[in-house]
């Protein structure tokens, strides 16, 4: 199970018999108390059932008819698909979540894990969602932004467009550990159908990432994008690379156009954005 929520506390704190543990939960649940709460719960990942364990008379009070109520609906995971249309088969590009937290306390991933245990010949369940982010035609160039699994869409963009003008900026930890489809990507590249830039930000001595590379083909970038209308998709982490990838193209445009302002520059990739010419699907 996940990380409790606020609300989950204030709901333990009126079921719980004991005093001192109803009290600790009403804490969390209080306004005052989200700097404990935070501690307490959010930064070690602590899930649901660790903090029914801390809470041992609580637990067992909870009401059968309430379970559901208590307990959060496990929500659903979203892919992007990283093969071209096809009826006989979808690929997918899935990050096996597993990590350690502040307690070094092992945390799974419950659908990764899950997939990744499946057996060749399970089935399963899913639906298909319209995702945001919309192809041009094969004649106006793409500028592909996907570090991490974020190169599962456009994977599929690349199968749809064989022999375009393709730019995929990638970006992983190690190039030997973690570059996925290194082969599938080489192979397009030497058939004209990608030009790639790879930034592996372990492999050197200083930590080199997408944004970084960028702007050191700022000039490449620029003639995409000035001269033959290209159109820039940025997918992958919500966390932090969306901003410093959007920052790098504000920082190509200026420094191909010496008299704009650093605002100017913003400005114009905020047009891009309102003309479509800029498109993002990330997630958390």
């Amino acid at each position: 199970m996940g990380v409790p929520r606020r609300s989950f506390f204030e709901m333990l704190s009126y079921f719980s018999p004991s005093v001192e543990e109803r009290d600790k939960l009403r804490e969390f649940s209080s306004s005052a108390g989200q700097d404990d709460l935070l501690a307490y719960c959010m930064r070690p990942r602590r899930t649901v059932t660790e903090v029914l364990g801390d809470f041992p008379r609580t637990a067992p009070a909870i009401p059968l008819s309430y379970m559901f109520d208590v307990f959060p609906v496990i929500a659903e995971r979203s892919f992007s698909i990283s093969s071209a249309e096809c009826p006989a088969y979808v690929d997918l590009t899935v990050g096996i979540v597993e990590y350690k937290t502040l307690m070094q306390r092992v945390r799974r991933g419950v659908c990764t894990k899950w997939l990744a245990q499946m057996r060749v010949g399970e089935t399963l369940s899913m639906r298909f969602a319209r995702g945001t982010m919309r192809l041009p035609p094969a004649s106006t160039p793409i500028i592909m932004v996907g570090p991490g699994t974020g190169i599962a869409a456009f994977m599929s963009f690349i199968q749809s467009r064989p022999g375009a003008d393709n730019y995929l900026f990638f970006g992983c930890r190690s190039e030997k550990r973690d570059f996925y489809y290194r082969e599938r990507l080489q192979r397009w590249v030497d058939e004209g159908s990608l030009h790639l830039y790879c930034a592996f930000s372990r492999d050197g001595p200083t930590k080199v990432y997408v944004q970084d590379r960028i702007r050191e083909y700022s000039q490449v970038v620029w003639s995409l994008v000035a001269s033959q209308g290209a159109v820039i998709f940025v997918s992958g982490n919500a966390n932090r690379m969306p901003d410093d990838v959007r920052q790098a193209f504000a920082d190509v445009v200026a420094a191909n156009n010496p008299d704009m302002s650093t605002d100017d520059a913003s400005s114009y990739i905020a047009g891009l954005v309102k003309d479509g010419r800029y498109q993002e699907e990330c997630w958390y």
